[in-house]
């Protein structure tokens, strides 16, 4: 059975850590493509507590009979011009065997949680895998800027 609900992300971490290290792997071959290595999986756990104790990050976990098998992590904070409540991604990953529809479920539980927070707008950016882009203008979320990525370690 399929379950979609907020978690505790400093809590769950250690149950979560296999995805959240399947993610990273694929955001470096992601980059790798572009010339961009990135250093080895090495998360600021410190951060991510004090983010989901503050209440400034919120953790959405998908689940297929109990494994997690996604999760969408929001952080809220204030927009530095004009102090509307905004959402920024945090994290945003369907294990690849599982995306069948998943990551939509945790995308709309997502929005439907910011929303009853007062959120006003939310921002996400498409990294690791470029087509899911295209699954959020079809939810309706509009182009605002194009990313760019510097690598100074490259220079």
């Amino acid at each position: 059975m399929q379950t979609i609900a907020l978690e505790d992300a400093d809590e769950k971490y250690e149950e979560l850590k296999e995805l959240y290290q399947e993610h990273y792997t694929a955001t470096c071959d992601r980059l790798k493509e572009i010339g961009v290595d990135l250093p080895p999986y090495n998360p600021r756990l410190g951060e991510y507590k004090r983010a989901a104790n503050a209440g400034v990050m919120i953790s959405i976990v998908a689940r297929n009979d109990d494994k997690p098998i996604g999760y969408f992590n929001i952080y809220i904070s204030l927009d530095m011009q004009n102090q509307d409540l905004v959402g920024a991604e945090a994290g945003l990953f369907v294990s690849k065997d599982c995306r069948n529809g998943i990551g939509k479920k945790l995308i709309k539980f997502g929005l439907d949680e910011m929303r009853s927070r007062g959120v006003k707008r939310y921002y996400a950016s498409a990294v690791t895998d470029l087509r899911t882009a295209k699954l959020w203008e079809r939810m309706g979320f509009k182009h605002y800027s194009h990313s760019m990525l510097f690598n100074f370690a490259g220079e």
